[in-house]
Order: C-alpha cells, then structure tokens, then sequence
C-alpha cells in the first residue's frame, strides 16, 4: 500500500492531530477501569478474542487498553492497520477478513509471527477538536468477517470510547478550573492563603539570600460584609480590584499581594537596604488603601486594620511571619497601622490567660451587672436600665469590658455561655426592681452579632423569661448597626421572632456604620440608639445638631422611640430637648451602677412627687440622680 493509497494527509493536518493527541494527556497512563471494561465488553459481544484501545502519535503505536494480547507501545511500521485506520473518516469501518491475502501484510509480524492474526476490523477514534488520535479494533487468529449488525455494535462502541476519551479532557479541565479556584482568588486574580504563604516564602528566602530587609503588612477591611449588604456584590467586586491594583503598585515588581480570606488582603515587600525603609513603605499602604474611592454616588474611605511585620535574617518562615504580622492587627484594637513588638506576644499570653480565668468565674458566677438608667429627658422618670458587665477578677483585679467583651465573642462556647448569664442575671434583677414601682422599668441587653445569628438564641431568650417570670415587655434587646447589616435577610428573621414575642429590639450605635434607610425600614425594631460621637460639641456645632434632628425625625416617622446616649453635660440635654429627642443616658445623671444602689435610687424617685428630679433646662433641671 502507498502513501497515496492510504490517505495520508498533509503535514499541518498531522502537526494539528498531534497538538489534539498530546493535549489529552493520556498517552503514558496508567491502565483504567472504564477503557479495560469496554474492550472486554466489545470482545464479548463481537465474539472476538481481541480488542485493542491504540493511541498513535507521530512514530508509535501506544495501547491504552487491551484484551487477548498484552499492551505496550511499538513503532507504527510494526503494527498491523492501526496506522491506516486512522485516517478513516469519522464511522467507516475498515475490514481485513483475511490478512494473508493482503500482499501488504502477509509479512507483517502480527501476522507472520506467534500472534498469527488474520482477521482485522478498526474504526479511528476521533478527539474533542474532531480530529484522529487513535483506534478501536478487533482482532481474531481465524479468517472471518462482521455481519452488518455487528459493524453497527463496533461503530456504537467506538462512539462510546470516544464519549470516555472526551470525559477525560472534560475531567481534566474541571481539574484545572478546581486548581484556579483554590488557589486564586477569582474577583482580584491574587493568591489566595496557601499560594500566598508559598509564594511569601519564597520571597523571604531571596530576602535573607541577599542581604536585604523587607515587610508584610496584613490588611484588614473592617466594614467588608456593611459594604456588601449595601452596596451589593457588583461594586464589592469594583472595590476588590480596587484595592488589589493599589496593593500591587506599592508591592512593585518583586512583591507579593494575596488574599487569604473575604475581607483581607497582605502584601509584602523585600528589597529594601534598611528597616526604616521597610517602615516608610508600611506607612505608604496605610495611606494607600485608605485614600478615598468612589462608591455608589460619593466617595468613601476604607476603614481598615492594619498589622506591618518588618523582617530581615531573623524570620526564617512564612507562617512566622505571617503570624506576627496578624498579631500586630488584631492588637490594634480597632482601624488604623500597627506594628509588631514583642510586648505583643505578652498581650497574647495574657489574652489566653484572661479568657480561661473568664470561663472560670462566669462558671462560678464572679461577675456582676452594673446598670444605667435611660431616663425621659422632659420628666426625668427611668424608662429602662442597660446591663452592662463587670469583673473584678482574684488574680487580675479590676478587668475592663473592653478586654474581656471582646474574649467573649472571639469563642462561641464562651460567648454563649457568657450571653445566658446575662440574660438571666438581668431578667431577675428587672423582675425585683419593678417590685412596687408605679410605672415599669425595662432593661436592655446587649447582644453580640455572632449571638443574634445563632440557632437557638432566641430559644434561649424565652427560657430566661419563663426562667425568671419577667413579663415579656420588659425585655429589650439591643443590637449594634454593623451587627444588623451583616445579614440582613436572617437578621429580619430573628426580629420577627422576638417581636412575635413580645420583646422588644433597640439599634445601637446608628450612625457609625453604612447606615440606610432602605435596610431601616425592613427591620421591626422599636428604639432607635444615637451613637455618642454624634455628641461630641453638639452644643455648638450646626451640623451635628441637624444631623441629629434628622435622626430623630427618622425615628419618628419609623415609629422608633429615639435614645441619646453619652449625655454628659446640661448643654447636652437642653439641645436633645429641643431637637425632639425623648429619651437620655449619661453620666450626666447616672454612672453604671450595681443592682442594689439602683433599687435605691428607684425608691428615691418614687419618694419625689415629681417622679423624679430631672428636668429639662426649661423645666428647672438638676444634675443630681433621682
């Protein structure tokens, strides 16, 4: 048989059947289940004793499955027809009934030799891109040939080893897409965590190789899930980008950016001389990521935390890095750029050491409530007392809430543990307080987001009630803004449960987060909290004055009662007044204080005829307690 016999096709056809062949990568595989099952089947339905699964690249014959003949690799001039069925067009069938009649292949030593084939049946097998890779024959030791319907069954079988053969590039560019998505983040293209933690290490490596000093600066976005809620996922992927680009530009060409989780980003940099350097461009990303962007119809700025480790030969690992890097964040408390000391790791023993000793005395009932009166601004009458935590510990003395709150929320056994005993310990001491007041003193709790989330919480707030037999109106439930923003749909929910039951829900600190009216008015809450930062020269300051009113006339229109808090001054109180707000608490009346000093208090405006000595500037206020 000639060249021209066979249909050899031209070279650039060929070069393309090869690119097709290789891009399939199962050339050189392992043996699988899904092609040996299909030989054995064909065999078996054909009668035959042999079938062969060849793939064919420029030189060799490669069996990827066989059945009645062992598989191997031999060079193409070797083989029987596989070579010539390949380019067969896509279901014709090329037969042999008898190969010793075929003047071309009575030589060949499948034929010839030990094998002793005579009969050959093949169809080419075609790739994904529509072009030959390879064969699926049968073979047997006697003359014979196929009846029409068994050339029907080979042709079917050859479309299914075809279907196998497009499952595997199918499969195996699921593979690639699974890779992307685990290792890179899909809205900014970075490394995500352990891409990133790899590709660190690398460049603390070259770092130390070099001589050269270097930093990592983790990036926390405080309002990430506020910024979601309200602006939706379209401009949160804009922001993404955003800030991913900045990170790059400050990283340069050497550096490294990734994104470990949602709502944090680190980049790092190692080709600086000296360590103050190193600090110089720590402070440039602070600067950065905080310059304003455009969002919706304004600009705002990022509220971030920001934890910087600078590092020459004295950081051998990535992870080491990275933990010190994070450690300087979460120290921060708060936004702003930290930096990492080694008082840090103090901190970090005494934080571990504060949170067993907590779960210790909340075990032992060691803590205490404190409670301040929320008070009518115009008659001075306590409306309602907020509980507010204390401890004063054996072993670390007087430990503020803004130490132990937070340890609380960081572990959800604790807060859980922790949020119970509020509810309880508040709930009695409401229930005594109310004893023989002519008119009903609510108290407020405060409740963590990770709480008001969880199944169950609102199960747990029942049985504090049934528990102590405070009538539901009592209770009012105080939860912050960003808290609420975080998911609002579920958040919406649990409101709706406690409003069923009779409870009621007060928003705290309004107006430090993306506060909106649009998520306002879908939330059944009964009392609006302005945030004390509102306060500050409230006095004397229009703007702040008009953004209050408008707050309070925000309320109003909800149906929200409206409750300043942070009062200290006179001047305060008389400007609250006459904006319309009803509601007050501070110091200007009452620090927190322990149940038993306020139940004299309470008893001592029961005593005023006027229920109570406060009074609006206009109504002959005084700044004593009632």
């Amino acid at each position: 048989m000639s060249d021209s016999t066979l249909g050899v096709t031209t070279t650039s056809i060929e070069q393309a059947r090869l690119r097709e062949l290789e891009a399939l990568k199962l050339l050189g595989t392992q043996a699988e289940q899904r092609f040996d099952r299909l030989t054995r089947l064909i065999a078996d339905v054909l009668e035959v004793p042999i079938c062969l699964v060849s793939l064919l690249d420029a030189e060799q014959v490669w069996v990827k499955s066989a059945f009645g003949m062992p598989a191997g690799t031999s060079h193409r001039r070797d083989t029987f027809l596989c070579h010539v069925t390949l380019y067969q067009g896509q279901g014709q069938l090329l037969m042999v009934e008898d190969a010793t009649q075929e003047v071309e292949l009575a030589d060949n030593p499948l034929v010839s030799g030990a094998e002793g084939i005579r009969f050959y049946a093949g169809l080419a097998l075609f790739g994904p891109g529509g072009l030959p890779v390879g064969t699926l024959c049968v073979m047997d030791t006697v003359p014979r040939t196929l009846c029409e319907a068994g050339i029907r069954r080979l042709r079917a079988f050859g479309q299914q080893v075809e279907h196998e053969i497009t499952i595997t590039e199918r499969l195996r560019g699921a593979s690639d897409d699974l890779l992307d998505q685990a290792f890179y983040d899909p809205d900014s293209s970075l490394p995500k965590k352990l891409l990133g933690q790899e590709q660190l290490q690398r460049l603390v490596d070259a770092a130390q190789a070099e001589g050269r000093k270097g930093a990592l600066a983790a990036v926390h976005f405080l309002h990430f899930d506020e910024f979601h809620t309200t602006y939706g996922r379209e401009a949160l992927s804009e922001a993404i980008w955003l800030f991913a680009e900045r990170l790059r530009r400050l990283a340069g060409p050497g550096g490294l950016v990734s994104r470990p989780e949602r709502d944090r980003m680190m980049v790092a940099r190692a080709d600086f001389l000296t360590m103050e350097e190193a600090g110089q461009w720590a402070q440039r990303v602070h600067e950065d990521v905080t310059v304003p962007y455009s969002v919706g119809e304004g600009h705002r700025s990022a509220l971030v935390a920001i934890g910087v480790c600078e590092f020459a030969g004295d950081v051998a690992s990535a992870h080491e890095l990275i933990r010190r890097a994070n450690l300087a964040k979460e120290g921060s408390l708060g936004p702003g750029l930290r930096r990492y000391d080694t008082s840090l790791e103090q901190q970090v023993r005494r934080r571990d050491q504060v949170s067993r000793a907590l779960l210790k005395a909340l075990e032992n009932n060691d803590l205490m409530l404190h409670y301040q009166p929320i008070l009518s601004g115009r008659s001075g009458r306590v409306v309602a007392c907020e509980a507010l935590a204390r401890w004063h510990s054996e072993e670390f003395g007087f430990v503020s809430p803004g130490e132990f709150i937070p340890l609380t929320e960081e572990s959800p056994q604790l807060c859980r543990t922790f949020t119970r005993w509020v509810l309880s310990q508040a709930c009695r001491a409401a229930l005594e307080w109310n004893l023989g007041m002519p008119s009903p003193v609510a108290v407020t709790i405060n409740i963590a987001g990770s709480e008001f989330y969880r199944q169950g919480f609102v199960a747990d707030v029942e049985e504090a009630l049934m528990a102590t037999g405070l009538a539901r109106d009592l209770l009012i439930i105080e939860v912050t803004e960003q808290t609420l923003i975080q998911q609002i749909d579920d958040a919406v929910g649990t409101l709706h449960q406690l409003r069923w039951r009779g409870i009621r829900c007060a928003l705290d600190d309004f107006g430090t987060g993306y506060s909106s009216l649009s998520y306002l008015r879908q939330m059944p809450l009964d009392i609006l909290k302005i945030d004390r930062s509102f306060l500050d020269n409230l006095a004397v300051d229009q703007t702040a004055q008009e953004v209050t009113r408008g707050i309070a006339n925000i309320g109003k229109v909800l149906k929200m009662d409206v409750v300043a808090e942070g009062i200290e001054t006179l001047e305060q109180q008389s400007v609250l007044c006459g904006l319309g707000i009803e509601h007050m608490q501070g110091f200007l009346w009452h620090r927190p204080m322990p149940l038993d000093v306020l139940q004299q208090a309470l008893k001592a405006a029961m005593s005023d005829k006027g229920q109570g000595a406060i009074r609006c500037p206009d109504s002959s206020v005084t700044d004593g307690s009632p």
